[in-house]
């Protein structure tokens, strides 16, 4: 049985979610990134980190055929 790894959220929302890949791809630093959503700067690296710093797609179920 292949279990897949959860990615934890640390809280941040997805809005806030995408706000972290956005700043880490303009070359913010953790501490920059952190201050601006008012978490601690661990948990913005943790969040990318947890994913190999890879943003995973969302997952979506395939439409089921008639």
């Amino acid at each position: 049985m292949i279990v897949e790894p959860q990615v934890r959220d640390y809280g941040f929302s997805p809005a806030q979610q995408d706000e972290i890949w956005r700043r880490w791809r303009e070359g913010q630093s953790f501490s920059l990134i952190g201050r601006t959503l008012g978490a601690p700067m661990q948990h913005a690296r943790r969040f990318l980190y947890q994913s190999g710093v890879v943003r995973l797609a969302p997952q979506t179920r395939s439409e089921v055929s008639p």
